[in-house]
């Protein structure tokens, strides 16, 4: 493929569906001081730094409002959730809304304009797929970077990063993953970076698929909290184990993919194929890539059990309820059965 020297950007409204990243930090703590003045206390200038004034009056609003009390104190890793939960709870469209957010599309010069057509109605369904058919509500932005070029996808990526002062090691990470792939996506800090080739015309399932699993890591971590910057551990003790985050994309993914097959079909088909050990899947609790032999396998296995007990609206529900009351009582409500409970039903299954 030809390397690309210019794009053309596209901003895409889409009503519903916003993601953010740590590079927002301060657009959503200036989403709480909005909040607090609206309310009639004084955080001091809306200036997007989280100051002593700023969690002071904050302590004394989450007073009013018993759905914010047990939050955990915040943060500029999840200003973010204190932006959406007090905008829900005082019902209001001060600092957060649902309706009023963009998503930005970046594209590199050599696609096609019918491949920008159909992209375009791909981001359509996926609002389709996640706002309106699993009501996911989040505030913020996301930056979509689509290229027919490996480098330049991962180029302009790494420019959206650092326009946000976001880490831009996207370039090296995404062209590593990528290269010697007709299509390929990562996704960074609210950057999603996809690459295709249209050399046998537009991949349209394989962009359904990219898109459609590169958001659920970023509506998670809108509802949770971004701790990627935090290092491994850090991340899983507020996310849970990395097979769960991967379990419950894959099963999103799939949904969306082959929304007229239930998650029991899924099932039936892994259990045919392999036999799946409990402990192996918890040995995947900080696995760090998801190249390594089984893991994609263990997780939809165990992503496609979750569903079938449940729904898919439940992982939605699970991510909502994670920065509240921990991930483990999360699971637990959303899913019906601890944690342990499903290690064991996992390898009895």
């Amino acid at each position: 493929m030809r390397r690309l020297n210019a794009f053309v950007t596209w901003t895409v409204f889409l009503s519903a569906l916003i993601v953010c990243d740590p590079a927002r930090a301060e657009r959503f703590v200036s989403c709480v001081q909005e909040q607090l003045t609206d309310a009639g206390y004084d955080p001091g200038p809306i200036d997007g730094l989280l100051g002593r004034k700023t969690t002071n009056q904050l302590e004394k609003l989450k007073k009013e409002y018993p759905t914010i009390q047990d939050l955990p104190n915040i943060s500029t890793a999840n200003a973010s959730v204190y932006c959406r939960a007090i905008g829900l709870a005082r019902a209001n469209k001060v600092g957060w809304t649902e309706d009023r957010e963009l998503i930005k599309l970046v594209l590199g010069n050599e696609i096609s304009p019918e491949g920008v057509r159909k992209l375009k109605s791909v981001l359509d369904d996926v609002l389709e797929f996640y706002g309106n058919q699993l009501g996911v509500n989040i505030p913020g932005q996301i930056t979509i970077v689509a290229s027919a070029d490996v480098d330049e996808a991962a180029k302009l990526a790494s420019n959206e990063l650092r326009a946000q002062r976001a880490h831009y090691k996207i370039v090296k990470e995404f062209t590593n993953w990528c290269r010697g792939y007709s299509y390929c996506g990562k996704s960074y800090a609210g950057v999603i970076a996809i690459s295709f080739s249209e050399l046998s015309g537009f991949p349209i399932t394989d962009v359904r698929r990219l898109l459609t699993h590169e958001l659920a890591h970023e509506i998670q971590a809108q509802y949770v909290g971004n701790f990627r910057a935090r290092g491994e551990e850090r991340q899983v003790q507020a996310r849970g184990p990395k097979w769960l985050t991967e379990a419950l994309a894959i099963a999103l993914e799939n949904k969306f993919i082959f929304p007229d097959k239930e998650a029991d079909y899924h099932v039936s088909r892994f259990r045919n194929r392999a036999t799946y050990k409990t402990e192996r899947l918890k040995e995947l609790y900080y696995q760090t890539s998801s190249g390594d032999s089984d893991f994609r396998d263990y997780s939809s296995y165990a992503g496609f059990l979750l569903v079938a007990r449940s729904s898919n609206k439940k992982i939605i529900e699970f991510w909502q309820e994670t920065p509240y009351v921990g991930w483990e009582k999360a699971f637990s409500t959303s899913f019906g059965l601890s944690v342990e409970e499903f290690y064991k039903y996992f390898g009895e299954n």
